[in-house]
């Protein structure tokens, strides 16, 4: 993987002309050398390099190996995406990443030429180990006057571009991929251009209404709306008592995995530029551990992802979403093809929510009035547990609950009756429950594997209520779920011990959940027993310290409830809840770190350990905890995604993959066709960084800030600014004798300052040379206007750095009056703050000026000459200060304005 070029000449000979000269040895060093893509760039190299000892002497050489192309958006350079990944061991300098539907400014480097010289030319790309090759018309190449280009990409794959000038000629790959992102990186733009085409596939009546909004693309991509969605979840999840075919199992990781890709499909039926960010819940895990604090305190770790900006608020003990785009969200109801496996109240929901709300709900952190702390964020350790796995076996059957299971739990959240009941019970046993027990005493009793979530057992002693509340009351979901598939649990070996129905169907306050016997009065709490206990330590335990009665009363309790309610995200219908769909791709993530070969250079996790690869394991041995030979779903030959959702796959896996050929996509077939290096999928991951896991951090939680954070506050900062004084033209002399008359002595000071400087710089040429048109001919400078030019491009700041913004001379100020309140010092160079009031007058936004205006002057210690410093900064192409993408979105969210070790210089 880290062998040069050079060293991989010598090594495996020169770069063959077409693959049939390729052995599969050599095939296969160079696709994990280049992959991770989907994309495999092999035959496209063998082209480049071929060419290139074909046409170019060996004088040539030294200046055409120079030429490079850098790409560059909104998040900045796309090699850092490359150097930050495993995707690209070797920086190969004739490979461009871009992204589909995103402008892309092309820079050239190096060989000693004028960029202006060359001449783009787009070609048909090569065709990968797994797709065609897209059209050439797909991919345009914009030539622009100020210097760089402008590339726009409508088809992922791999488009062959040559560079021609008068002397030289190169080939270049460009490999257009979308870019997957941690949803707080994302700019507003983005984000915004997610949620709605994620809202969509709700607003969409049903499947078929919405594709006759949203029909099958050229592509493939198929929509799928949330009453699809959901259904085939639900009935693959609890359509049977005897199996959860996508659950509890092996065969997890496939289901989920292929769902996403469905969904994600929809998504872009929808709308093409639209691609599923990540969310890596870990850092909020993280801080919380770090702070010794439990999963309540998510939100205020994490306060955007519920906000009315995001995902929406609920009320802290259960109901409906109240604001955002899913206020309203319906939850599925049942028709009549599907009635069959929804619950009493006609719901896709699991048969033991008697949730009565047509809407989507939420409990979060909650359960049954008290904090779920046996269920925390995943922290570093647990992914970092997982990145170690060398089992594929054991990654599949782990991989759930130690990767993301905890989050079903903490957004979802069970309410209803059972907060009342339970607090019942722990008043009723109040002193038996208060008592303390020998930590080594537990452990005697467990035969020393004494292990409960949310219990300390370092401990000495332990508080009877504690253990308790691990072992069974904070575990009510649970209870519930294994009191409706009895059969693995009750003495009597009988199903559904858990009788959910309708007492009356037009009145769903009459919808309960009890056990077998309790409506009749010939309930036998022993026969059921065994299913309250989620694990033998739990039943050993509280067998051993709990009496009879009490746990009499707690099994009768549990059984007699009545109406408890879940959130979806806790249960079947889970994907009814946005939210679904976010935590998965942390774990697809995980995974695709797993699979590159990591024999000689390992992949850092953090500072804490190095991943173990799951590469070349293929087969594992079905596992379902209902039991493989009755439970199907989680071997290698069952079917990856449902046969009603399957059809969102025809983009993703192409047919070759079907092994067998028989119009199914298998697991093992699906696991092939997700290969990072081998496989068809057409996005990357951003980075496989997890730094917030180093060892070294102290504090993490500034990490939970999104770009759309706006509830942070600004400072006051500009008390020495008003504009009121300087966005005015009529306030400075006029100047006798000039054509038109009323210009005022700005202008010289602009001509004298400004024209030279102009000339000399790069950047200001690309931009202000409109502005500066009559520098030559004028000594008073009158009719150009280069300092307004640089203001107006601080203005404009993310246009500038995706090179999208053009300047346009000023007819006048804006002279709008505002006044900004507080102490004031008038600044020395007036000029300067009539050119920036200009451009940056705004009264809509804090004091009054537009943000990057106010970032500017902040950082530059309301220098006069702030203009010319942000110049500065950009004339150092490819490290600008103000174009990093963070530094953009602390701009945008405020953080910048706070935070002085980030805007401030010193």
């Amino acid at each position: 993987i880290t062998t040069t070029i050079e060293e991989m000449n010598t090594e495996y000979g020169s770069f063959p002309r077409t693959p049939n000269e390729t052995d599969e040895s050599k095939k296969s060093f160079f696709t994990i050398l280049l992959g991770a893509t989907g994309v495999s760039l092999l035959m496209a190299l063998a082209a480049t390099y071929s060419f290139v000892s074909s046409v170019h002497s060996q004088t040539e050489m030294s200046e055409f190996e120079l030429l490079r192309v850098v790409a560059w958006n909104e998040y900045g350079s796309s090699e850092k995406v490359l150097q930050n990944t495993p995707y690209s061991k070797l920086q190969l300098p004739n490979i461009v990443l871009i992204e589909p539907y995103r402008d892309t400014k092309l820079v050239i480097t190096g060989g000693g030429n004028n960029e202006q010289d060359f001449i783009w030319t787009v070609r048909q790309g090569p065709p990968d180990l797994q797709r065609q090759a897209p059209d050439p018309s797909h991919l345009t190449i914009k030539k622009n006057n100020h210097g760089s280009d402008t590339a726009f990409c409508t088809m992922p794959g791999s488009y062959t571009v040559e560079l021609q000038s008068l002397t030289t000629t190169k080939q270049f790959l460009f490999s257009c991929l979308y870019v997957k992102r941690e949803m707080r990186q994302l700019t507003i733009a983005d984000r915004e251009k997610f949620l709605d085409a994620m809202i969509a596939i709700w607003r969409s009546p049903d499947t078929e209404t919405g594709r006759l909004i949203y029909p099958t693309t050229s592509e493939g991509y198929q929509f799928l709306g949330i009453d699809r969605l959901v259904t085939a979840h639900h009935r693959e999840s609890s359509g049977s008592v005897w199996c959860d075919k996508w659950h509890d199992g092996t065969g997890f990781l496939f289901h989920h995995l292929a769902f996403g890709l469905a969904f994600e499909s929809s998504m872009r039926a929808v709308d093409k530029s639209a691609t599923m960010p990540y969310w890596d819940f870990t850092i909020e895990g993280e801080a919380l551990a770090r702070d010794g604090k439990g999963p309540s305190g998510l939100l205020k770790i994490n306060p955007w992802i519920l906000s009315s900006t995001w995902f929406g608020e609920t009320i802290y003990t259960g109901g409906p979403i109240v604001n955002s785009r899913w206020k309203g969200a319906n939850a599925t109801k049942a028709i009549p093809s599907t009635k069959n496996f929804a619950n009493a109240m006609g719901y896709m929901r699991a048969p033991w929510n008697m949730n009565p709300t047509p809407y989507v709900s939420r409990a979060v952190s909650y359960v049954c009035d008290s904090e779920p702390v046996n269920k925390p964020i995943p922290t570093c350790a647990t992914h970092l547990e997982l990145a170690q796995m060398d089992s594929l076996q054991n990654f599949l059957s782990y991989v759930a609950g130690d990767g993301h299971g905890p989050m079903h739990v903490n957004l979802g959240g069970v309410f209803g009756d059972c907060s009342t009941a339970m607090n019942d019970l722990r008043d009723r046993h109040a002193d038996e429950l208060a008592k303390k027990i020998e930590t080594k005493a537990l452990f005697n009793l467990t035969g020393d594997s004494f292990e409960l979530d949310g219990i300390d057992n370092h401990k000495e002693q332990q508080k009877l209520l504690d253990v308790f509340d691990a072992a069974f009351g904070l575990e009510f979901f649970h209870v519930y779920r294994m009191l409706y598939r009895s059969q693995s649990c009750a003495t009597d070996g009988e199903p559904s011990h858990l009788d959910c129905r309708c007492e009356n169907d037009d009145d769903p306050s009459t919808c309960t959940c009890m056990c077998r016997g309790i409506r009749e009065g010939t309930f036998d709490w022993r026969v059921v027993e065994p299913c309250a206990y989620v694990s033998d330590s739990a039943r050993t335990i509280l067998q051993n310290t709990l009496s009879d009665d009490i746990r009499e009363d707690l099994i009768t309790t549990m059984c007699s409830v009545g109406q408890v309610q879940e959130g979806e995200m806790l249960e079947s219908g889970s994907p009814s809840d946005p939210l679904f769909f976010t935590i998965h791709p942390a774990i697809d993530r995980l995974t695709i770190a797993k699979r590159f070969p990591m024999n000689q250079n390992p992949l850092p996790f953090a500072n804490l350990g190095y991943f173990k690869s799951l590469d070349g394991q293929d087969y594992w041995e079905p596992w379902s905890y209902y039991g493989a030979d009755r439970c199907i779903g989680h071997g290698p030959d069952d079917q990856a995604l449902a046969y009603d959702l399957e059809q969102g796959l025809s983009y993703w896996i192409p047919r070759h993959f079907d092994d067998n050929n028989d119009q199914v996509i298998s697991n093992r077939e699906f696991w092939h066709a997700i290969h990072p290096l081998y496989g068809a999928l057409d996005y990357i991951y951003d980075n496989f960084d997890w730094h917030h896991c180093n060892s070294e951090n102290d504090s993490i939680e500034h990490m939970s800030a999104p770009n759309s954070n706006h509830n942070k506050p600004s400072k006051p900062l500009m008390i020495n600014v008003d504009c009121s004084l300087y966005d005015d033209d009529t306030i400075y002399p006029s100047i006798p004798n000039t054509e038109p008359s009323g210009y005022t002595n700005c202008e010289i000071q602009d001509s004298g300052a400004w024209c030279d400087t102009c000339q000399s710089s790069t950047t200001c040429l690309n931009y202000c040379s409109e502005a500066m048109a009559l520098c030559d001919h004028n000594s008073n400078g009158a009719f150009q206007f280069v300092n307004p030019c640089l203001w107006e491009m601080v203005a404009n700041l993310p246009q500038v750095c995706a090179d999208t913004f053009h300047a346009a001379p000023p007819l006048q100020s804006n002279n709008i009056g505002f006044t900004v309140k507080g102490p004031y010092t008038e600044p020395t160079w007036n000029c300067n703050w009539h050119s920036m009031c200009q451009a940056c007058s705004d009264p809509d936004e804090p004091e009054g000026l537009n943000k990057y205006c106010r970032a500017v002057i902040f950082r530059n210690q309301y220098h006069a000459n702030g203009g010319r410093l942000f110049l500065e900064d950009l004339e150092s192409e490819g490290t600008s200060f103000w174009c990093q993408a963070d530094v953009l979105r602390s701009i945008d969210d405020g953080s910048f304005f706070i935070d002085e070790s980030i805007g401030a210089t010193e």
